[in-house]
């Protein structure tokens, strides 16, 4: 009862959309629910094994020393609250997701000692994501009720479509397994047959080659597993002829290879040049990274000509679609060791697993070592969002107390534990905690659902004002609507770039209200200073009322972040234009030409043309 009551919990959180109250409707209303349910976990997760929770242990030590990396690294590099703590917007991969995350780890790594667990484990899997599977089938018959705004895609409840194929992969794997492995009654096996059918076509539906990728990978480690009970030698085989399969296929998807003109991926192109900028930012600074989640303020200054030329000037991204760099990025070599603890011994027992087949124990291992190592591999190729991180985490956790199980040989069944402790609590009379219990899980449920509700204030308010009827109300009214804004803006706590530039950018559809957009930009860039898209926001408004040094020294400061930059170096020139200063104009000019030409910017090119005749 204990295990299926916290697995549920710790699962339910990937459910929770809000469709109406976020402009970002699918990470925020997750981390909130997760946020909400993790003092439940912990609470009775302590209530009946706080005994074995031994402090000298090597588990409990490494999971001790993996959050106090973290939050070195985190002091050593810390940017401000909103950033660290709850991550950039839309991603929400801040300290209070990580440590989260990592909380849901270290229980399941206990949980998972219970006899019954690995069989629970896997089939919530399959029954928690049933919901998101016929929901994504509604999607593809088009008869979505929800107005979200990307039309004719099916991502269900995971906010993109690569997701969802993700998740859909992990689903239908274990519903596979499930039926496989635990061999339920008639009855179950339909529901489980139901749902890996399912689940395998909304997972192609998305048209994401992320989740069949983990599920032929997955399938593949498992059939190796079922070879290596008839014929050892053939498994072997089987083995290595698929993992030079899997090199040719990834060598193929990235453009090269024999099967290169066959099965490019141009979006798995891409990634390799985010995994080289993130890498190139925890070099830059070693130790704590760039700080918490900060991956996209750093990603112009790192990334290649390369990636210019093949994704262009202006599109940036927030994450490397990698986890262990992505930790490394932004938190440095502390981060990076502090993921390794955890995640390590997960990867060793699948290694221990592959060279030993046979000694997997009873084939109850096997589905929980299967679906790590998809999912892994899918956080190797990916970002975590949400979703897909709780799933990759709790399977982390399960293999890491696994490994430190049979490694040192802990045959202690929890789940006798757990009846003797009702059996004591019983002959005692209700305990103190029990008898607390109510306030202490309302007070803390309660602080952990205000907590980061407010902290999205800033949500609901950007999203309550893009829908007023702006354009139709009268002067007085918008003076009013505008005043507000102005005033959430300058006095919410709680704020990040995208906030500020969202609350500029609907303020100035009225231009008579440049000037206090203006004003909000000044305040938003001292917060901000390497937001590219809020600097130049701030900088059109400057030059939209004619504060040409104002704008100016805006422009520069997003030259010092990408010199390279055409369109932003053409704007300096006119900036330096109407300044008078035009010999420092031309140069300007020369040098935005350059760099115009080397991407193929004939937009700025045209634009360079009006400026010299300005100058003539």
């Amino acid at each position: 009862m204990l295990g299926r009551k916290v697995f549920a919990l710790v699962l339910l959180p990937t459910l929770v959309i809000s469709p109406t109250l976020f402009l970002d409707p699918i990470n925020w209303p997750k981390q909130i629910a997760l946020l909400v349910v993790i003092p439940i976990v912990l609470f009775e997760f302590f209530r009946y094994f706080s005994a074995l929770v031994r402090f000298r242990s090597t588990e409990v030590r490494l999971f001790i020393s993996a959050l106090s990396l973290i939050a070195i690294a985190a002091v050593l590099n810390f940017e401000n609250v909103a950033t660290t703590f709850w991550g950039t917007w839309g991603r929400n991969n801040g300290l209070a997701t990580l440590f989260s995350l990592m909380t849901i780890a270290f229980v399941v790594s206990f949980l998972v000692r219970i006899k019954e667990f690995a069989e629970l484990f896997v089939k919530a899997i399959s029954i928690v994501t049933f919901p998101a599977m016929v929901y994504g089938m509604i999607q593809l018959l088009g008869l979505d009720p929800l107005d979200w705004s990307v039309k004719n895609s099916v991502f269900s409840f995971y906010g993109n479509t690569n997701f969802a194929s993700a998740v859909f992969a992990l689903s239908s794997l274990s519903s596979i397994l499930t039926i496989i492995v635990f061999k339920p009654i008639s009855v179950q096996r339909f529901f489980y047959s139901i749902q890996a059918v399912g689940s395998i076509v909304v997972m192609f539906a998305t048209n994401s080659v992320q989740g069949p990728v983990a599920l032929i990978a997955g399938i593949a480690i498992w059939f190796y597993f079922f070879l290596s009970v008839k014929n050892l030698l053939l498994s072997r085989v089987f083995m290595v002829s698929s993992l030079a399969a899997g090199i040719l296929i990834f060598m193929g998807f990235l453009g090269s290879g024999p099967l290169g003109s066959y099965i490019y991926q141009y979006t798995l192109k891409l990634r390799t040049f985010y995994w080289l900028a993130g890498i190139n930012m925890g070099i830059s600074s070693p130790i704590s990274g760039v700080g918490v989640d900060s991956y996209g303020d750093y990603y112009r200054q790192n990334r290649s000509i390369e990636t210019i030329k093949a994704t262009s000037i202006d599109l940036t991204v927030s994450n490397a679609h990698n986890s262990a760099i992505q930790i490394f990025a932004t938190m440095g070599l502390l981060g990076l060791l502090a993921y390794l603890m955890i995640f390590v011994p997960g990867i060793l027992l699948l290694l221990k697993s592959l060279i030993r087949p046979t000694k997997v124990q009873n084939g109850i291992e096997l589905p929980l070592i299967v679906l790590f190592a998809s999912s892994f591999a899918l956080s190797m190729i990916s970002i975590d969002n949400i979703s897909v991180a709780i799933f990759t985490w709790s399977l982390a956790g399960a293999c890491f107390g696994i490994y430190f199980q049979s490694s040192v040989g802990d045959t202690l069944k929890l789940n006798e534990f757990v009846k003797n402790h009702s059996a004591k609590t019983n002959k005692r009379g209700k305990s103190s905690v029990d008898t607390l219990r109510p306030i202490i899980l309302t007070s803390f449920t309660f602080l952990a659902l205000l907590i980061p509700w407010y902290s999205s204030t800033a949500e609901r308010t950007i999203a309550s004002a893009y829908k007023e009827p702006y354009v139709n109300l009268e002067q007085a009214d918008k003076d009013k609507f505008v005043g507000k804004l102005f005033t959430f803006a300058e006095n919410f706590p709680i704020m990040q770039g995208s906030h500020y530039n969202y609350l500029m950018q609907i303020i100035v559809r009225d231009p008579n209200y440049n000037i206090i957009a203006a004003r909000i930009g000044d305040s938003a860039v001292d917060t901000f200073p390497l937001d590219y898209g809020l600097l130049d926001v701030a900088a059109v408004t400057k030059e939209n009322l004619g504060r040409w040094d104002e704008a100016l020294a805006l422009r520069l400061k997003q030259l010092e972040i990408d010199a390279r930059h055409p369109r932003v170096r053409a704007y300096l020139a006119k900036d330096l234009i109407e300044l008078k200063r035009n010999s420092e104009a031309r140069e300007a000019i020369e040098i935005s030409r350059r760099w115009a030409r080397e991407f193929n910017d004939q937009g700025t090119l045209n634009y360079l043309q009006q400026l010299e005749k300005l100058l003539t």
